[in-house]
């Protein structure tokens, strides 16, 4: 029954199976940042951002799916500033130290502007 069925596809929608070279579909793709967790301090538990992707190596990986043909990328960094992922409301911004600090979110802001058809969207609670 399943190789009728698919047969049947097959001459209902010619062409609709044969593989896809299209590198222009749009893509997104979503880097966390820093989460937090929870860490003992003098006893007393405190929540610190944990560091997962610093800002060179999110411009690094959006660099390498830009060379491997992803031209059309929205990237929304998440867990970038103000404790990580739980964040607060956005009254003042500081970018996490953890992940490089201000003048390495600098460096990928300009470094995603260099790449056309990129666009990247930082993450936060407004």
């Amino acid at each position: 029954m399943a190789k009728d069925y698919r047969e049947y596809l097959f001459n209902k929608y010619p062409g609709e199976f044969e593989k896809k070279t299209d590198t222009s579909a749009p893509v997104s793709v979503e880097v966390v940042g820093a989460v937090d967790k929870k860490v003992q301090i003098l006893g007393i538990p405190v929540r610190r951002p944990l560091a997962l992707t610093s800002f060179d190596e999110a411009s690094a990986m959006i660099n390498k799916l830009y060379e491997a043909g992803f031209k059309n990328m929205a990237v929304k960094y998440t867990g970038w500033c103000n404790g990580g992922v739980n964040q607060q409301v956005l009254s003042s911004i500081s970018p996490l130290s953890q992940l490089g600090g201000k003048s390495d979110l600098k460096d990928l802001i300009a470094n995603v502007k260099k790449l056309e058809g990129v666009d990247l969207y930082l993450n936060g609670i407004t």
